[in-house]
C-alpha cells in the first residue's frame, strides 16, 4: 500500500471563486473503453506544471471550527483545553483508529456459526424498534445539514424497523428529480447537472446506458464524504442527465427515469431513517431514484450516539448481503460516499498542536484551511472491487467554494487501486476549491490529532 501525501497548491491564487469549479478530469489508472473521446477532454495537471496558486487566508470550508474552538462551546471554555481533557479525547481518536483497522467478519462460519445472517435477523428483531429508532437518531448533528430536520417514528413504516436494510425505489418522475434537488441546492444545475450533460460526457452517458441496461455490468459512483445530502443531489444529476431529454442509438431511445431507478443504488447512513426533508421521510425523497441501502457508522458516530456494537455488526452484515445479491443480478449503479465517515475540514491556524502534526506529516508549515478524507474501510474497498468499475467525482456544496469534479470510468483491481482512486478525488477537490486536501490512505498520528482537536 502506498503512503498519499498532501496534494499542496502553491502561492498565488486569491481563493475567490465567482462560479461552481467544473471539470472532467480522470483518475490516472487504467480506464475503461466507455470514454472514446477522453482525448479530448480536459487531463489533469501535474502538481508540478500547475499554475501556482495560494491558500484562500480566509475560507473556511462548511462544518469547519473556528480557530482554538470545539463544537459545541464556547471560545473561552478554559476546562475542555487542558491536556487531559484533550489526552482524553486523543485516547477516544486512538480507539477509532484501532477498530478501523480490524478485519471485517465474513459471513459463514465464525462466532456467529454456520448461519451469520439468521443470527444478525435475530438479533435485530428481538430490538425495540422505537428504542432502537432513537438510539439511531443520536448519530444526528445539528450542523449535517439544514435540508434535514427530526422524523417522529412511525411503528408502521418499515424502513423504521431495526431489521430494514434497504428501501425499494418508489420513482415519480424526472421532474419530482428536480425540483428535490434543486430545492436542496439551488445551483443544482450549473454545479452538479452540467458536468454530467457537458457533451464532452455524451460518450459515457451512453456507456452507462449501455452497460446498466443492455449488457448487465455494474458501476460504483465514488464521492468524498462533505455533507451528508451531496451523494443524493449528485445522484439527482446522473438521473437528470440520463433521462432529461437524452436519446440512445440510431433508434433514438429515450429512457424513463421509473425504468432507470431499478438500476440505482445508493448507500446512505441508516441515521437518514430518522430525519424528514421537505415534509416527507428523507428516504422518501430519495427513493424517487434509487434503491437505498442503510449503513451504520462502525467508530466515533456510532460510540457518540451509544449503540451497540453488535447491532451495528448485524445491520451492516444483512445490509452488505442484500447488496450482493442485487449485484449479483448486474446492470447496478451504487453511488456512495467512499471515505465512510464525513471528511475532516480544519480552519486556519486551528491549534498549536495540529499545526505540529501537520508539520511533523508533511516534512513543512501549513497555515491555510485543509480538508482531510478519512481510510477506506475495508468492506468499502470489497465493494468497489466488486463492482469492477468506478466512477470517482469531487463535490463541494459549500457555497464559499461550489465545486464538482467529474472523472472517468476507471477499473480497480486492487485495493491499492481504491487509495489510488481516493487520491484522484482529494487532488480533485484540491483543484476546484483550492483548499488543501488530504486523502489518508491509513491512520496516522495527523488524523488521530485531528479527530481528537475536533471532536465533539
Amino acid at each position: 500500500m502506498t503512503t498519499s501525501q498532501p496534494h499542496t497548491r502553491g502561492p498565488g491564487s486569491n481563493g475567490d471563486i465567482d462560479r461552481p469549479s467544473v471539470t472532467i478530469d480522470g483518475p490516472a489508472l487504467d480506464q475503461t473503453d466507455s470514454h472514446p473521446n477522453a482525448d479530448t477532454c480536459e487531463e489533469a495537471v501535474p502538481e508540478e506544471d500547475q499554475p501556482m496558486e495560494a491558500q484562500p487566508t480566509n475560507t473556511v470550508p462548511t462544518n469547519t471550527v473556528p480557530t482554538n474552538t470545539v463544537p459545541g462551546e464556547k471560545p473561552d471554555d478554559i476546562p475542555d483545553r487542558r491536556p487531559g481533557r484533550f489526552r482524553e479525547r486523543l485516547e477516544e481518536a486512538w480507539g477509532e483508529a484501532r477498530e478501523r483497522r480490524q478485519p471485517e467478519e465474513e459471513p459463514g462460519g465464525g462466532e456467529h456459526g454456520d448461519d451469520p445472517e439468521a443470527w444478525a435477523r435475530a438479533l435485530l428483531q428481538a430490538e425495540d424498534p422505537k428504542e432502537y429508532f432513537d438510539t439511531v437518531s443520536g448519530l444526528a448533528r445539528v450542523d449535517q445539514s439544514s435540508v434535514l430536520s427530526p422524523l417522529e417514528f412511525d411503528p408502521d413504516v418499515p424502513f423504521h424497523h431495526p431489521q430494514a436494510t434497504y428501501v425499494d425505489p418508489e420513482p415519480q418522475g424526472i421532474e419530482t428529480v428536480k425540483l428535490y434537488a434543486r430545492t436542496a441546492s439551488p445551483i443544482f444545475d450549473t454545479q452538479i447537472a452540467a458536468p454530467f450533460a457537458n457533451p464532452m460526457r455524451a460518450d459515457m452517458i451512453a456507456d452507462i446506458y449501455q452497460r446498466l441496461m443492455l449488457d448487465g455490468r455494474n458501476l460504483a459512483l465514488i464521492t468524498n464524504h462533505g455533507d451528508i445530502v451531496d451523494i443524493a443531489v449528485v445522484l439527482a444529476g446522473l438521473t437528470t442527465a440520463m433521462c432529461d431529454g437524452r436519446t440512445y442509438g440510431v433508434l433514438e431511445e429515450e429512457l424513463a427515469q421509473e425504468d432507470l431507478a431499478e438500476h440505482f443504488n445508493i448507500m446512505v447512513s441508516r441515521m437518514v431513517t430518522t430525519r424528514q426533508a421537505f415534509g416527507i421521510p428523507a428516504l422518501s425523497v430519495v427513493a424517487n431514484m434509487a434503491r437505498t441501502f442503510l449503513s451504520l457508522p462502525q467508530t466515533h458516530s456510532r460510540r457518540r450516539a451509544r449503540i451497540d456494537p453488535e447491532l451495528v455488526r448485524a445491520s451492516n452484515m444483512l445490509m452488505r448481503a442484500d447488496l450482493s445479491r442485487y449485484l449479483a443480478q448486474g446492470g447496478q449503479l451504487l453511488a456512495m460516499a467512499a471515505s465512510g465517515s464525513q471528511d475532516l475540514s480544519l480552519a486556519a491556524n486551528f491549534a498549536a498542536r495540529v499545526r505540529n502534526a501537520w508539520q511533523g506529516f508533511r516534512g513543512e508549515d501549513h497555515e491555510g484551511p485543509s480538508m482531510h478524507l478519512q481510510p477506506l474501510y475495508p468492506g468499502t474497498m470489497k465493494i468497489m472491487l466488486e463492482c469492477q468499475d468506478v466512477l470517482p467525482l469531487a463535490v463541494c456544496m459549500d457555497p464559499k467554494n461550489p465545486t464538482t469534479q467529474l472523472g472517468s470510468i476507471t477499473r480497480v483491481r486492487t485495493e491499492d487501486d481504491c487509495h489510488r482512486v481516493m487520491d484522484w478525488i482529494a487532488a480533485a477537490h484540491q483543484r476546484g476549491t483550492g483548499i488543501t486536501t488530504v486523502y489518508h490512505d491509513a491512520e496516522d498520528d495527523l488524523l488521530t490529532n485531528i479527530r481528537a482537536a475536533i471532536s465533539r
